[in-house]
């Protein structure tokens, strides 16, 4: 892995998240071999540098610090069994452009990938002027 992916959660987010943006994380809640998913819904908040969910059952709204923070708590919420090993990285996806939920880890791999890209040069000056024998 390259250093840029290393960088905090938090600056991770400031870099990669545009105010608004949608974030999305399920969970299985079904019991004895029955199919049940919990859904949570937050806006990342780039003034707070938060994950607002607005929680409609109970009225209040929490602010996660982190994705991994917004994916434990929603466990914590419905799955007691499952709460300190999340990586909200790959639990959680964003809504991208088209309108197409998308892992979140994919904004981190485009950004290194981008970021990593030899750039190409800037052509050299034409110092000699436009027309010949003409010199600046």
């Amino acid at each position: 892995m390259t250093d840029s992916l290393a960088v905090g959660s938090l600056m991770t987010m400031r870099i990669l998240f545009f105010d608004g943006m949608m974030i999305r994380h399920i969970i299985n809640i079904g019991a004895n071999g029955e199919s049940s998913t919990s859904l949570w819904e937050g806006k990342y908040n780039a003034s707070q540098n938060k994950i607002i969910l607005q929680d409609m059952w109970w009225g209040s709204s929490f602010a996660a610090t982190s994705l991994s923070n917004f994916c434990s708590h929603h466990y914590r919420a419905y799955r007691h069994d499952r709460v300190s090993n999340t990586n909200g990285w790959f639990e959680c996806t964003y809504l991208n452009s088209q309108g197409i939920w998308e892992p979140c880890d994919v904004l981190r791999k485009n950004y290194v990938e981008n970021k990593s890209q030899p750039t190409e040069p800037e052509p050299e000056p034409d110092v000699w002027g436009s027309k010949e024998g003409e010199y600046w």
